[in-house]
């Protein structure tokens, strides 16, 4: 079975070692990594339709990265589309697609997962399909570590899984009236 030697299942994947302390390091230590085959019984991506409701967070601070996959899986079609890979292989090798600078671009991880307790440690689904861990996975990739994918901006995550352009508003406080 592969193993992706650019984000290996080892601590350096889970950890910043620019802002990591102590105490964030026994976080991350206490996971251990385990194949999508180890925790599921009969694991699949997709079994019986992607739903806004299938995404459980985890202990991973991104629900920034989550929102946007929940918003997507109104049209199932387009968390599709960012899969090449539909199905669980024996090589445990899956490619995806994300956006960076609005290109479409290939991001291939193996089927790793950081868990606790015989389940994914972060980022998982309802019904045990793996799309969710998979793309977290890959966006965790994309940044070097899954401790610096923790708190973000939707729009931020919506470029990268549409290639759409994206802008923040804030708004100024509304004065209420006493």
């Amino acid at each position: 079975m592969w193993v992706d030697p650019e984000f290996p299942p080892e601590l350096s994947s889970l950890i910043d070692p620019e802002v990591d302390t102590d105490a964030s390091l026994a976080k991350y230590e206490q996971f251990e990594w385990k194949r999508v085959g180890e925790i599921y019984d009969e694991p699949s991506i997709f079994c019986d339709g992607i739903e806004p409701n299938d995404i459980q967070q985890g202990a991973l601070g991104d629900c920034y990265f989550l929102a946007v996959l929940s918003s997507m899986a109104e049209d199932p079609e387009d968390i599709k589309a960012l899969f090449e890979t539909k199905e669980i292989n024996d090589a445990g090798i899956y490619l995806m697609f994300f956006f960076i600078n609005g290109v479409k671009t290939p991001v291939i991880v193996d089927d790793h997962l950081p868990s606790r307790h015989g389940r994914p440690a972060f980022a998982s689904s309802q019904d045990g399909e793996v799309w969710v861990s998979l793309l977290e996975k890959a966006w965790a990739k994309l940044h070097g570590t899954y401790a610096r994918t923790e708190g973000g901006l939707p729009c931020f995550a919506n470029s990268h899984l549409t290639g759409v352009p994206t802008e923040t508003v804030r708004h100024k406080e509304l004065e209420t009236a006493e």
